[in-house]
């Protein structure tokens, strides 16, 4: 669940400078939907092949909705609906769901991905080291994140890419402690269009 739950982190943006934060900020304040869909490519060590899972996603920022399904090669969706989250696979045609009131961890990354929703950026800054700098061949913006608390553990660096086009998230990679790694590439990205309620639910 921990490397789900990182996902939510990884679509926060930070900043180096004090200026360009508030640049991100106001740019964030303007989105309040965002649907796309994705390809994560994980390399597990203990794997000689990678791994790719293709879904799409939604992110609300009213009640700060977020949904991630996963469509192929299997089915596994999470929802978070308020302080709710669940999750189903296809394998075992079940739902858990967790309240997130009752898991201090959980509260935690959700008050952050809540944080970035309303444009508060500096709750970012508690939890990482925030490096800013443009990509050699395009100019982009890169932003690495590196954990300074208990996230460090587990978690050795988040780096997140924006694309030219919208100014939005073009991919995020993820390199656990472990040394395994997971980089998502979001595709059709569509910003402030209306989405479904059903999109927030599992199939």
């Amino acid at each position: 669940m921990k490397r789900f739950l990182y996902l939510c982190l990884m679509l926060a943006i930070g900043s180096a400078s004090a200026h360009t934060l508030t640049e991100l900020q106001q740019k964030l304040e303007t989105v309040q939907t965002v649907e796309a869909e994705f390809v994560q490519t994980k390399h597990l060590q203990v794997f000689q092949n990678e791994i790719v899972l293709k879904g799409r996603m939604g992110l609300r920022r009213e009640g700060a909705d977020l949904a991630w399904h996963v469509t192929s090669p299997i089915r596994y969706s999470v929802c978070f609906r308020g302080a709710v989250m669940t999750q189903w696979d296809e394998t075992s045609q079940k739902t858990t769901t967790f309240d997130t009131a009752s898991n201090p961890l959980l509260k935690a990354l959700l008050d952050q991905m809540r944080g970035w929703f309303s444009g508060n950026l500096s709750e970012m800054q508690r939890e990482y080291d925030l490096t800013l700098r443009e990509a050699p061949k395009t100019g982009r913006p890169v932003l690495t994140c590196i954990p300074k608390g208990e996230i460090s553990n587990f978690m050795k660096e988040i780096e997140i890419r924006f694309a030219e086009e919208t100014g939005y998230i073009d991919s995020v990679k993820l390199v656990e402690a472990s040394g395994d790694w997971s980089e998502i590439q979001f595709l059709n990205t569509k910003l402030n269009q209306p989405l479904s309620d059903q999109l927030f639910h599992h199939p």
